[in-house]
């Protein structure tokens, strides 16, 4: 393991750098445990074939690939698309989810709607109207017999 180079000394800090970011933003819950496992693998195995970057000429020699960046480049490109694969198929699933709930709380606003119609002509029909007579309570305490008037009265003595 001997860093030889400014660009491998530079890929190593990008690589610890993405390995902190990601281990950061797990931990402050921005980031899922399971998404986060896949970016700490990737930038794991960044960082493991930036440090011994002969294991990673051996490994693309054992695929038959004379040129290892090339193998690299093509294992990213496979790395990006299958990681959009997955998130198309996590976005299709929310959004058919996203679709679902949308049509439930259309249903459930109607039926609430629907209800309220049903408490609004039940309760034209039997329940009274409340009394129309408020406590007085400007009154003296010997005349508290009859500390009951009608709105309308206090309306008229303007009280109210």
């Amino acid at each position: 393991m001997i860093l030889n180079s400014r660009s491998q000394i530079l890929m190593v800090v990008a690589s610890l750098v993405l390995i902190i970011t990601v281990w950061q933003l797990i931990k402050r819950d921005k980031l899922r445990p399971a998404y986060g496992l896949l970016w700490l693998i990737t930038s794991g195995m960044f960082f493991f074939f930036v440090v011994f970057k002969k294991l990673g000429t051996h490994i693309a020699n054992f695929f038959f690939v004379e040129y290892a960046p090339s193998f690299f480049f093509a294992l990213a490109i496979f790395f990006i698309v299958s990681l959009l694969m997955f998130t198309t198929t996590v976005l299709s699933a929310h959004a058919k989810k996203t679709t679902e709930l949308a049509e439930r709380v259309a249903l459930l606003q109607w039926r609430v709607e629907q209800l309220e119609e049903q408490v609004r002509q039940a309760s034209l029909l039997e329940i009274p109207s409340p009394p129309t007579e408020v406590p007085r309570t400007d009154l003296e305490p010997q005349a508290l017999d009859n500390s009951f008037v009608t709105i309308t009265q206090m309306k008229e003595e303007s009280i109210l």
